[in-house]
């Protein structure tokens, strides 16, 4: 509980901070959707697998073809409020423009509430500094298979929900490196954006334990295999900037999420350390100065495992229980991001 009440101070204070400091508040609202067809699982370990939902295979890299019209949905709604508080360090170029950016947000799904805020801080306009936290909670919509938040119950293979007395809470820091070759090559044609990020984060559930080999799994917005311990998170983008009506910036973006250690599990043989590698084409799309969209085709890397362990009800158990022997490609999802500027 020591972290939830420090993370809700900091929001509070961030809060303070920009109703004292506010030049001007910012309003949005976020729109958000995807769409996941359905690449089934391969295994490596048996020609027989014991899942229904794997398919064998003798590679140990592969790509996974969808061979379904679809395996889930999902959409969130994301209220933000935000205040910019200039902060020069000195009369050079470079620096007069230095900020500061407070902004406190609220994510909504039919599953879930996760209200959290960002500090960011950028010294120098290629250089921002960024942290911030998340305590979020979450509840079932058994009808529809649907968990918000929940522990996972060994006995029942299933994910025990508890709404308002179980959080999930993240914190993360983060730092990016962003240029704009249009910045020293003049031209409407001539900007190439990079950018890339670095984040450490951890994530943990109030209702879960961490005692060595005893450590509990959670769900959390239907995304369950969640274990306790430090992560990193990284994000490339290269895009283009073209000056042209609605179709602003075409381009591709690189993520990759990995625990820092084997002990985030139970099981070793799962590798908590392999990173979860994904490529997307994106595109963004401005329609005036209040309306764009985020189109992004989500290629993903994940797991292959030597078979699937199966819990008490003859379904598939958690992730976390398989043995990883190599990394399998695979169409995720079609994401939508919209965003209304008040």
């Amino acid at each position: 509980m020591k972290m939830k009440k420090l993370l809700a101070l900091a929001g509070t204070a961030v809060l303070a901070a920009s109703m004292i400091f506010a030049n001007e508040l910012t309003f949005s609202i976020g729109v958000e959707a995807a769409y996941y067809p359905y690449a089934k699982p391969l295994v490596t370990g048996t020609t027989t697998p014991a899942s229904a939902d794997a398919a064998p295979t003798t590679a140990a890299n592969h790509f996974s073809p969808i061979c379904g019209p679809f395996a889930g949905a999902e959409g969130r709604i994301t209220p933000r409020v935000g205040d910019t508080i200039d902060t020069p360090l000195g009369e050079n170029w470079l620096v007069s423009g230095a900020n500061l950016y407070l902004e406190g947000f609220m994510g909504i799904t039919p599953i879930s509430l996760n209200p959290g805020f960002k500090v960011s801080f950028t010294p120098v306009p290629f250089l921002v500094f960024s942290a911030g936290g998340e305590a979020g909670t979450g509840w079932a919509m058994e009808s529809f298979g649907w968990c918000g938040l929940g522990v996972y119950n060994e006995a029942t293979n299933s994910y025990d929900a508890n709404p308002f007395a179980m959080w999930n809470l993240k914190w993360w820091a983060q730092a990016t490196f962003q240029f704009d070759t249009g910045a020293i090559i003049q031209g409407d044609w001539t900007h190439v954006l990079m950018q890339y990020s670095y984040q450490v984060y951890q994530e943990t559930c109030t209702g879960a334990t961490t005692n060595g080999s005893s450590t509990d799994i959670w769900i959390w917005n239907n995304g369950g295999n969640k274990g306790h311990g430090l992560r990193e998170y990284m994000n490339a983008i290269l895009g283009y900037q073209l000056p042209i009506p609605v179709l602003k910036v075409v381009g591709v973006m690189f993520e990759s999420d990995r625990a820092y250690s084997v002990d985030s599990y139970p099981n070793a043989g799962f590798d908590a350390t392999f990173a979860e590698i994904s490529l997307s084409p994106l595109a963004q799309l401005k329609f005036d100065d209040h309306n764009s969209l985020n189109v992004l085709f989500h290629f993903k890397s994940r797991r292959t495992f030597d078979d699937y362990k199966l819990g008490t009800d003859g379904k598939n158990a958690p992730e976390y229980m398989n043995n990883t022997t190599g990394r399998e490609w695979f169409f995720n999802r079609l994401a939508l991001s919209y965003t209304y500027k008040f």
